[in-house]
């Protein structure tokens, strides 16, 4: 089930090497802009993995009392507080490596510059994470939980969730040089993995697919890759997929069978949009069921529910527009857009839903808050809201990061208000 809250050393020792396959390094790939002054909270993933830990582990921390070159030690320790709040196996000793040297030369604390080090260990091996690990000297920008975090998931062998990114068919990529790149290094500092799927290449979705994000094919899918996706979903994937006015109708063939049929002209709402152009339609908090965020979108298609679900599917609004909204099958960017109330319709629609499974039935017809087998999928009728350009806009990028790490967590789902625009 899944939630969205929405309404070094010595021969004698082991070293558990960084797996490439299922554990990167974060710290190269992404920084958190949090300093030593910020108050600490967690994220969502390091409160996951921390209470699924069960096994022992130390967090040795190799303070001298007067020597603090890094400024660390206060916040460390902070941070390895907030630790211990979410998981018992969790003891932290503090040890002056000048007065103990050999045990600071067993963990490859070998000289000065590695002093302020803390090493994870547990009886798997050992893994140390520098002071510069921690907290950069000069500009005091804040890696701990990065490197904390992704040192107990190697010491304790749990593997990193991951997001794989459907590519090869003109969908935006998360790669360094694609323009999901600020997404991919948020979900990177969310201590979340980032992968592409060139389903013209593979046969399946892989089975440590946390969230599968398909962000907007500009051309066409083959029969076989929206097979895959389809299989996907039909055993329980979890999903967040995103299309585009005119784009292909591949998404819209996939969605079709869990009860959305999505449009393809452009959404025009007169009442909320980011002037000048009237095809960014704005949505602030009064619209939104995922929770304070006001976003926008650069041109977005609506996402409607059929009358008639599938058998134990519901589908939910998540964001919306105003009543006053409109589709522009005809849209020209050149051309300033007007309703024509022969040919069009004013009214709210969705740009964004969930589509989850219900909840299984007892024998008295009452809900047992146990969810029917199903996927759990975002639909959004836009991608372009989260490319670098948008990305830190409004609360794009927020909303967006608080919808993957909902549904990649293994905790009980909360079911969203249903509603849905007339």
């Amino acid at each position: 089930m899944v939630t969205l809250s929405v309404y070094g050393c010595t021969s004698n020792t082991t070293i558990i090497q960084q797996p490439t396959t299922t554990v990167t390094n974060l710290v190269t790939q992404s920084t958190t802009q949090q300093t030593t002054t910020s108050p600490i909270t967690l994220s969502s993933t390091t409160k996951d993995i921390l209470a699924k830990v069960s096994m022992n582990i130390s967090a040795l921390c190799f303070f001298p009392p007067t020597d603090d070159q890094y400024h660390t030690e206060a916040y460390a320790l902070n941070m390895l507080t907030q630790y211990q709040n979410y998981t018992s196996d969790l003891t932290v000793q503090i040890i002056n490596p000048n007065q103990n040297p050999e045990e600071a030369r067993e963990y490859n604390i070998t000289d000065s510059s590695l002093y302020e080090s803390v090493v994870f260990k547990t009886d798997l091996g050992t893994v140390m994470v520098t002071p510069t690990e921690i907290i950069h000297p000069n500009t005091g920008e804040v890696y701990a939980e990065n490197s904390f975090t992704n040192a107990i998931l190697q010491v304790t062998g749990q593997q990193q969730k991951k997001v794989y990114f459907v590519v090869g068919d003109g969908e935006a990529s998360p790669d360094s040089s694609g323009t999901l790149s600020d997404l991919a290094a948020s979900l990177n500092t969310d201590l979340l993995q980032v992968e592409t799927i060139n389903l013209q290449v593979v046969t399946s979705i892989p089975s440590d697919c946390a969230v599968l994000v398909i962000a907007g094919a500009t051309t066409p899918m083959n029969e076989s890759e929206r097979q895959i996706i389809s299989d996907y979903f039909a055993n329980s994937g979890i999903g967040i997929v995103m299309t585009n006015p005119d784009s292909p109708n591949d998404v819209a063939q996939i969605l079709k069978p869990w009860g959305v049929n999505v449009q393809s002209s452009t959404l025009i709402d007169p009442s909320s949009y980011v002037a000048p152009n009237m095809n960014v339609v704005s949505v602030p908090s009064n619209r939104d069921n995922v929770g304070n965020y006001n976003v926008y979108f650069p041109g977005v298609t609506p996402i409607v529910a059929q009358q008639t679900p599938p058998n134990n599917i519901e589908v939910s609004a998540l964001l919306w527009t105003t009543s006053n909204s409109y589709l522009d099958k005809n849209y020209d960017p050149s051309v300033t857009p007007t309703f024509d109330p022969t040919t069009e319709i004013q009214q709210s629609y969705a740009v964004s839903v969930l589509i989850r499974p219900t909840d299984i039935k007892d024998n008295s017809g009452n809900d047992t808050g146990v969810p029917n087998l199903g996927p759990y999928i975002v639909a959004f009728g836009d991608s372009d809201f989260i490319t670098n350009t948008n990305f830190y806009s409004a609360n794009n990028g927020d909303l967006f990061l608080k919808l993957v790490n909902g549904l990649g967590s293994d905790s009980e789902f909360v079911t969203i208000p249903p509603y849905q625009p007339n």
